[in-house]
């Protein structure tokens, strides 16, 4: 399946410091949208860059695979909703051509948190010596990616008081971490390559309380959660893994360069997510102008990024790769 890559050239300017990393939308299929503070929604279409502090949302027969700057792809299929809490990354002192890749080609930081649907991810082996992670986070538990291939699924159950949560580990291993009481030692699950562990959660939700600011969302409270033993992933599951995996591949391959021009979109979009939160800077500047400069950087820059050439190099043909529909 690893076969399938093709090269995607990613070309970055060295920094001095870790900063927010670009994640590029490909293959937006029905309605995809980003989630806004203010309780609005903004479609998504090919190319578009996302960036940290942004939710994705899907909705029936709808699906998109998320292209990280570090080389890892993650589809979020169909009726899902996916936060991408934290996405940091040193940059790369040369161009890197994925394909030539056994791990990440720099250090890494990525949160993502999934309120419901599904995900699924091909992780490139991180560098966890040096402090690199890639963690999704959900009502029922977090898995810390290892650098492996995955399924995640969360749903909510029959009578609508919890969720269904499902980790399906194709490749490496992901460990599954459920939350407990304070003071208690967390119990960790490893979840290995060709293993499956399923869990439940029951949970409490309270309203926001009156006099909240409209779009307050309401405070989830898990009350207990189960986990089963590991077990053998179908040869159903494991199929569907591995044509998603090969479709998110296909579409990476073909995915424009990341260039300075994206890296300067997506600290400019942060930089203004963070205005509009209420952040002013050290000399005074207040944060609607710092918000309004910064949301025009980043549509300068994304103009500047679109214009580019894209460069990809194939050096291998995929074979035929079989469809699916969205969600795998």
């Amino acid at each position: 399946m690893l076969g399938l890559l093709a090269a995607l050239v990613l070309t970055l300017t060295a920094s001095a410091q870790t900063q927010s990393g670009a994640i590029k939308a490909a293959k937006v299929e029905g309605l995809v949208t980003i989630a806004l503070a203010d309780g609005t929604q903004k479609p998504v279409a090919d190319n578009d860059i996302l960036t940290e502090s942004q939710t994705v949302v899907t909705g029936a027969y709808s699906s998109v695979v998320l292209v990280f700057m570090n080389g890892s792809t993650v589809q979020v299929g169909q009726n899902s909703r996916v936060g991408i809490e934290e996405f940091k990354m040193d940059p790369f002192a040369e161009d890197i051509v994925v394909n030539n890749l056994s791990k990440e080609p720099s250090v890494s930081k990525t949160t993502l948190n999934i309120s419901y649907g599904e995900v699924v991810g091909n992780v490139k082996k991180l560098n966890t010596k040096d402090g690199s992670s890639f963690n999704i986070k959900s009502p029922v538990g977090a898995a810390g990616i290892r650098g492996t291939t995955f399924r995640i699924t969360l749903t909510l159950n029959a009578a609508g008081t919890g969720f269904d949560f499902k980790l399906a580990t194709a490749e490496g291993v992901v460990v599954f971490t459920a939350p407990v009481p304070a003071g208690t030692v967390p119990v960790e699950v490893a979840v290995a390559a060709g293993q499956e562990m399923a869990a439940t959660a029951e949970i409490t939700t309270t309203p926001a309380p009156a006099g909240s600011p409209p779009g307050t969302p309401a405070t989830t409270t898990v009350a207990s959660v189960v986990v089963a033993p590991t077990a053998t992933i179908s040869a159903e599951v494991a199929n569907q893994i591995a044509i998603v995996i090969a479709q998110a591949i296909e579409v990476a391959q073909q995915s424009t360069t990341f260039t300075i021009a994206v890296q300067q979109a997506a600290a400019a979009t942060t930089s203004a997510n963070n205005a509009n939160s209420g952040t002013t800077t050290a000399t005074g500047t207040s944060a609607d102008d710092k918000a309004a400069a910064d949301a025009k950087a980043a549509a300068d820059a994304k103009a500047a990024a679109d214009g580019k050439q894209t460069t990809t190099t194939n050096t291998n043909t995929p074979d035929t790769i079989s469809t699916a529909g969205p969600g795998g």
